[in-house]
């Protein structure tokens, strides 16, 4: 409860919410002492040590749990299984309350974001919606169209390899 809340009385069912969307309730509700349970033997020799993709979602967590109107999130999706990643990206994009600044790398997940701002060589490039950008930019596009590339080719080898070839 602690982990996720960061504070000693909190909202069961807010919580229970926030661990239902970061898809870790089934995790939790497995572990003796459940909510309750340490998140390290550093402290308690009945903690629990959790995988680098579980330490990530109880950091999300603790984003959707706080009433906060600003999220920064750098590469939230680093160590997210496809299924998180997505469920985590539509509850954040779909929280009209908060304004979210996202840095990643992955240009696939922020093609619906209001406004993208392109880096490059440390210096603002570019600013506009994806459309924009695509057509306007040809940094981006160039960015956007390797990355594409890349996922239809690991499209490809996994369709042949699937194929028996």
């Amino acid at each position: 409860s602690y982990n996720i809340s960061l504070m000693k009385e909190y909202d069961k069912e807010k919580l229970k919410k926030v661990t239902s969307q970061i898809n870790l309730s089934n995790i939790v509700n497995e572990w003796p002492n459940s909510y309750d349970t340490s998140l390290t033997r550093f402290f308690d020799v009945d903690g629990k040590e959790l995988s680098g993709g579980e330490k990530q979602k109880i950091a999300i967590g603790r984003c959707l749990y706080k009433k906060s109107s600003f999220l920064v999130m750098d590469e939230p999706n680093s160590s997210l299984d496809l299924k998180t990643e997505n469920d985590i990206y539509n509850i954040v994009l779909n929280d009209n309350e908060k304004t979210l600044l996202l840095i990643s790398h992955k240009l696939s997940k922020i093609t619906n974001f209001d406004r993208i701002l392109v880096l490059h060589s440390g210096c603002v490039e570019a600013i506009g919606t994806h459309e924009e950008l695509y057509s306007n930019n040809k940094y981006y596009k160039e960015l956007y169209n390797l990355q594409s590339q890349k996922y239809n080719q690991k499209g490809n080898k996994t369709n042949e390899n699937n194929d028996g070839k």
